[in-house]
């Protein structure tokens, strides 16, 4: 079955996050287009469809393919969207719509020629104010709000119906509202932490991995690991992070029956720390930290040579005790300055020495005129 996915903005981690996505759920991508965000995949029917794009971090929307027409029978598009808008209207109630064009330009009156021939089938209807990605996901979560995604394809319009939009309260549910927050310590979005999740676990069951992050902070990827099914621990060197962590672990655990188990928090240097032993396949998810934001750009060379340190010495502990074959997402800080960007990702190359390969990445994630930007990537280890 024909399936779109609009991605977020942060394209190419999302398109990454996608491709392991697709692997894991037995699909094929026929096609991208990075411009307009829209991805094509073939998957086997409506409900993997469904269960991939509620997995995912960076997808916005899914939308499901209902019907083909040649470029030559524009005029009746319309009357097609119409059609199909009837059939799923079960109810006969008055029904709200919109409409989101990839690949081609809808004239002005589109919306309109659809109600006109809703009302031709005796359907009343209104159609909502859609912007360049359609309708607002919210109208689509919360408000029977029907849209169809008109795609210009292969000298075809497809008419694709959208089955799914990200759940915006849901994500700030985790993000806002839990109990122990600290803006000093980065902050991950847990979109961000799901995408690199998705990309550690790659195509194994959630059930057959173990997921560590040893700068737990406040812990975003525990509680977004746990809300995936996914067995997770984690450690800081913070007491009072820590602290904060298992609080927020036990706040989400008793608002959400499915969480059975909360991950183990520890007090620990990820330096000189042991990785817990598990019988799950290993990976590391985690962002580090990275370093406090330089007050003037002339500080940034000696925050980088502290952050190297650091990371450098975490890579040689972990060497230690890591199983071989195991992943590893990370993240390195690169700083924006006037005077251009100085990136630690450099660092990967003296990670070999320690049995350390890059494997994909770097995926760049920033929020808007942010100093401190994420480069990520992920790495696998393997015994010489």
């Amino acid at each position: 079955m024909i399936a779109f996915f609009l991605l977020g903005t942060t394209f190419d981690l999302a398109y990454a996050e996608l491709k392991h996505l697709v692997t894991r759920y037995h699909g094929t991508i026929i096609s991208d287009d990075s411009a307009a965000r829209l991805v094509t995949v073939d998957l086997p029917d409506e409900d993997t469809i469904l269960a991939l794009a509620q997995a995912g971090g960076g997808i916005m929307k899914a939308f499901t393919e209902r019907q083909r027409l040649s470029a030559a029978k524009l005029e009746i598009l319309p009357e097609q969207i119409a059609e199909i808008f009837t059939q799923k209207n079960k109810e006969h109630s008055k029904i709200s719509f919109g409409t989101v064009c990839f690949g081609w330009e809808k004239p002005e009156d589109f919306e309109a020629d659809i109600k006109r021939a809703l009302d031709g089938k005796g359907v009343k209807s209104r159609f909502v104010r859609t912007y360049t990605q359609g309708v607002a996901p919210a109208l689509s979560t919360h408000h029977e709000t029907y849209e169809a995604a008109c795609i210009f394809q292969n000298k075809e319009y497809v008419i694709a119906e959208t089955v799914f939009a990200q759940d915006i309260d849901a994500w700030t549910e985790r993000d806002r509202t839990k109990p122990y927050r600290n803006p000093k310590a980065g902050m991950l979005p847990p979109k961000v932490a799901r995408m690199m999740l998705n990309i550690g676990v790659g195509k194994n069951r959630h059930t057959d991995v173990f997921v560590y992050d040893p700068f737990c902070g406040s812990g975003t990827i525990l509680l977004e690991a746990r809300e995936m099914g996914i067995l997770a621990g984690g450690g800081d060197i913070v007491k009072e992070t820590v602290a904060g962590a298992q609080k927020n672990m036990n706040w989400y655990a008793a608002l959400h029956e499915h969480i059975t188990q909360t991950p183990v928090i520890a007090l620990a240097d990820a330096t000189t720390a042991q990785i817990p032993k598990s019988e799950q396949l290993l990976t590391i998810v985690t962002e580090p930290f990275l370093g406090r934001t330089p007050k003037n750009w002339r500080d940034i060379p000696n925050t980088m040579k502290g952050l190297e340190k650091l990371y450098l010495g975490c890579f040689k502990n972990w060497s230690r005790t890591l199983p071989d074959g195991a992943s590893i997402v990370f993240i390195f800080p690169r700083f924006a300055t006037p005077r251009g960007e100085y990136p630690t990702i450099g660092l990967i190359d003296r990670l070999s020495s320690f049995g350390y390969t890059l494997e994909e990445g770097p995926y760049q994630y920033a929020r808007p005129s942010a100093v401190v930007k994420r480069d990520i990537v992920r790495l696998s280890f393997h015994r010489s």
